[in-house]
């Protein structure tokens, strides 16, 4: 056997591994690593033996952890999206609820609107208010009746009013003649009977407003006492029944101030007059644009 001194670095870490089998399954191949120069003094670096099966295990832990990892991460957003689509569920089925609920609420306060209401129809309070307002109801057709059997009662007496001129014209006329007088009380007659219909006579006093529904103008003058649209004189009366006018009443309407009118006539014709004016002065404006610009 070569003495130890005279074999290499090699050769004796081959010899190492052939006669420690034992190590070499737990170990890996042995690396040589060359010397490296420092300082220009070269020295020789150990060798390092590798323990490939303890990297395998690391690297397997390290794989066994990365898919642990990632199954925990998996189970984690399934079951996040399991309790989402829990959470959804739960709050669909809430609002369905509340909805159902709203629905319901609403038609409890109907029934319940109807049921007060039913209760005040049906109480003595509601009693004695539907008998008034029967009653009421009652008055109300009476007066409607009432009002139309007087405005045709009026209607029909309205035709009679031309009979009663005759008869004041033929009093006024014949008043001294002695077989007339006899006739005179027919008018009297007349004026009762159609007061017993209940008919009136209405006048309508001096100064009073012209109101075109209970008078007629039969004339219109000027008055420096009256004013302007006022009654000045009746020269006869009108006739009506209960509010239904049968005939109107003859009245003299005042024109107000003979002065006032012609001084307001006067001012129309002045202000009548500047605008006529206004309007040649802007038509010869115009008309000498029209010129200038032709020029």
């Amino acid at each position: 056997m070569a003495p130890l001194s005279s074999i290499n670095t090699a050769t004796l870490a081959l010899l190492v591994i052939l006669c420690a089998p034992t190590t070499t399954d737990a170990f890996g191949a042995v690396t040589p690593q060359y010397s490296r120069h420092l300082s220009g003094v070269s020295r020789p670096i150990p060798f390092v033996l590798h323990n490939d099966a303890a990297e395998s295990e690391d690297v397997a832990a390290a794989a066994s952890d990365e898919e642990e990892s990632t199954e925990e991460l998996i189970e984690e957003t399934e079951d996040e999206k399991e309790e989402e689509s829990k959470e959804d569920t739960e709050l669909a089925a809430i609002k369905k609820e509340i909805a159902d609920l709203e629905s319901s609420l609403k038609l409890k306060n109907r029934e319940l609107n109807s049921i007060e209401s039913m209760v005040d129809k049906f109480s003595q309070a509601g009693y004695a208010r539907k008998v008034a307002e029967i009653d009421q109801l009652r008055k109300m057709r009476r007066a409607a009746t009432q009002t139309n059997q007087f405005t045709e009662r009026a209607s029909v007496l309205q035709t009679f009013l031309p009979v009663l001129d005759e008869l004041t014209s033929l009093n006024e006329q014949h008043g001294d003649n002695d077989f007339a007088k006899s006739y005179r009380a027919l008018k009297g007659v007349m004026i009762g009977g159609l007061k017993d219909l209940k008919a009136e006579e209405f006048s309508v006093a001096t100064s009073d407003a012209v109101d075109s529904r209970r008078v007629n103008a039969v004339e219109k003058i000027y008055s420096d006492d009256i004013g302007k649209g006022s009654v000045v004189e009746m020269t006869r009366t009108g006739w009506e029944l209960e509010g239904n006018v049968m005939r109107l009443a003859n009245v003299i309407v005042s024109l107000g101030s003979e002065a006032d009118a012609k001084k307001a006539e006067e001012d129309a014709a002045a202000k009548k007059a500047e605008e006529e004016s206004a309007v040649v002065v802007e038509s010869e404006a115009s008309d000498e644009e029209a010129t200038n610009e032709e020029e």
